[in-house]
């Protein structure tokens, strides 16, 4: 863990006036598996300072990682829509479905005619 100060810091520790502990080892592997293309969508293990993780249990502006969150955020947009196109497909998939299912009903009570018994 490194100490860092001045704008290096998290807003929730520069509003605070506290110190801000960040693990670098962290934010440079997340910066090397986004550079070799595997996006998660959560962010990097470790790349929230110390007292964000542990104490506050908040979201970790760091100046260092904004751009891995962009990056997760687009994921998770990616994510998103794909999964809504997915529910889409599958509600409409249903609704022709029940069309089928009714238009054969259809058919059946007309051949039985309106007492029920064959034409």
């Amino acid at each position: 863990m490194k100490l860092v100060g001045g704008v290096a810091r998290c807003c929730n520790c520069v509003q605070d006036r506290t110190e801000c502990r960040v693990n670098t080892r962290a934010i440079i592997q997340g910066r090397t598996s986004v550079k070799a293309g595997r996006v998660t969508a959560r962010a990097p293990t470790g790349t929230s300072c110390l007292r964000c993780n542990m104490s506050l249990h908040r979201l970790c502006d760091l100046p260092r990682t904004a751009d891995l969150w962009e990056k997760v955020n687009a994921k998770r947009a990616m994510l998103a829509t794909e999964k809504t196109k997915a529910e889409a497909e599958k509600k409409s998939a249903e609704v022709e479905e029940k069309k089928v299912a009714s238009g054969s009903k259809q058919k059946s009570t007309e051949e039985l005619g309106a007492a029920g018994r064959l034409k």
